[in-house]
């Protein structure tokens, strides 16, 4: 079995938003520069365990009118770094925002003013309208508070903080509106959709095409489904022991052992109208190597996204196999609404794929990078086995728990910091990282031989390939702008 021969998953549902916006003025334009654009971007959403495969109705107002894309990555496994990328087109070395905060100020003077709203705004007569989770701290009085609205959107409704379904406050265009527990009312997915749909009704102004952004929560969210199991993947609740070897994983994957019976997460998903597309942030793993549901980590499960576009051009029922990383997002926003991509943007449009003309120098690598949380020293790697184990057995201080607030495992450290260098081409399927801790730890895997990362050839492999996986990914590791698509104009041989 193979991440492609996918288990059949959970539910979950913003099937709704789907079914009404895909239907609402279906008659709208359709030119490039003109054409309406709704994107539904995801949170916690894999590829590798099947969650596509729980969506029938996806699957068959979208796919199946449309195309997917098989080699979807987030270039950074974790919220608010992926959503920056995203939303700019840039990777993390050049947006600053480095863990699940809203990037600080920097990033707002900065790369955040030169998002892809603000390309439409200025270049199209695109309306741009955001509904939904944007960054973990948005709203925080630090980074501006509610008042604060990125550059380029026409309407604004974000979540303030984190993904929650009840008791939350969303900012309305700079204004601070809050809501309770009332199913019927309150259920931040259903007011997704809702409010989504009546601006699309009421507040549209058809003169002008929209590019409508809805950024669900969900499927952010865990124990809904008593009766599903996560999938049992060859890598699950495998906890790797070896420092070296073919089994050998960074310091951090070597604290787990084996999971003790517990609850695990569910999984959902949503889509786009004249231009439809559904992308998610990142993946998750449900047990694989021990781990219980998180993210952050380097390997198939947690990098591999879903992403499915329908539109003008785009062949019905059809697939590829090209390379899609977060940051060629942004350009493709642009590029389907007639805008030409800006310099300052790493990615680059994927729009003629999608219409069935690959490039011939399409990317064949990319980088993936991560950065471990701020915290300079622990005193006990060991990981805690219970709810109590902090502050008692365990000192916790440097690692991340898992599960919140009765986290069991740790899912992050100070040093989990890495580079990788993802290469998928006709005689290469391989990822190749370089950690930055004390150890100089390399973990590389053929994922053609070994779809499910068990086996390292950091010592095993070729040493004249792994050093030119070294120089390639030295030459991604500070590049920017159009130098991105193929930093250096070094060619992977």
């Amino acid at each position: 079995m193979t991440p492609r021969q996918r288990h059949r998953p959970w539910r979950c549902g913003l099937l709704v938003l789907v079914l009404l916006v895909g239907s609402a003025h279906a008659g709208s334009q359709t030119g490039n520069g003109t054409a309406n654009i709704l994107f539904i971007f995801t949170d916690d959403q894999d590829e590798v365990l099947g969650s596509l495969d729980a969506m029938p109705k996806l699957d068959r107002l979208v796919r199946q009118q449309g195309m997917r894309f098989f080699n979807a990555f987030a270039n950074t496994p974790i919220c608010c770094p992926s959503r920056a990328e995203v939303t700019t087109g840039r990777y993390m070395h050049n947006t600053g925002v480095i863990d699940n905060t809203c990037g600080g100020t920097d990033f707002q003077r900065g790369p955040e003013r030169m998002n892809m709203a603000a390309f439409l705004r200025n270049n199209s007569r695109h309306q741009s309208y955001y509904s939904g989770k944007y960054l973990n701290t948005y709203g925080a009085p630090s980074v501006g508070g509610v008042a604060h609205i990125p550059d380029g959107w026409k309407e604004w409704h974000a979540l303030v903080g984190n993904s929650k379904y009840y008791d939350y406050s969303v900012s309305d265009n700079g204004r601070q509106r809050n809501f309770g527990q009332d199913y019927a009312t309150d259920y931040y997915t259903d007011v997704l959709k809702n409010e989504s749909v009546a601006w699309l009704t009421h507040n549209w102004t058809q003169d002008d095409p929209f590019f409508m952004m809805v950024a669900t929560p969900c499927p952010h969210y865990a124990n809904l489904f008593p009766d599903m199991t996560a999938p049992r993947t060859p890598n699950w609740n495998k906890a790797p022991a070896a420092s070296s070897g073919p089994g050998a994983k960074h310091w951090l994957m070597r604290q787990f052992g084996p999971m003790e019976p517990q609850h695990i997460i569910n999984s959902d998903s949503t889509f786009v109208d004249r231009w439809r597309c559904l992308h998610s942030d990142h993946g998750q793993h449900l047990g694989q190597f021990g781990m219980e549901f998180d993210k952050r980590q380097l390997y198939e499960t947690d990098i591999r996204v879903p992403l499915v576009v329908r539109g003008p051009g785009i062949p019905k029922n059809s697939g590829t196999e090209a390379l899609a990383p977060h940051i060629d997002l942004a350009p493709t926003i642009l590029d389907m609404a007639g805008v030409t991509k800006p310099a300052v943007m790493d990615g680059r449009s994927w729009l003629p794929i999608a219409r069935n003309a690959t490039p011939s120098d399409w990317r064949q690598d990319f980088l993936i990078e991560y950065g471990g949380p701020s915290i300079d020293s622990w005193e006990n790697l060991e990981a805690p086995r219970g709810e109590g184990d902090c502050g008692a057995n365990f000192t916790c201080a440097g690692v991340e728990l898992c599960g919140g607030e009765h986290g069991s495992t740790p899912c992050d450290a100070v040093n989990n910091t890495y580079k990788c260098l993802r290469t998928i081409k006709p005689d290469e399927n391989s990822i190749y990282c370089e950690f930055d801790d004390a150890e100089n730890m390399v973990e590389w895997y053929d994922i053609t031989a070994d779809p499910w990362e068990m086996n390292n050839l950091h010592e095993s492999g070729d040493a004249s390939k792994k050093q030119q996986l070294h120089e390639r990914l030295r030459a991604f590791r500070e590049c920017s702008g159009d130098e991105c698509f193929n930093p250096s104009g070094k060619v992977v041989a």
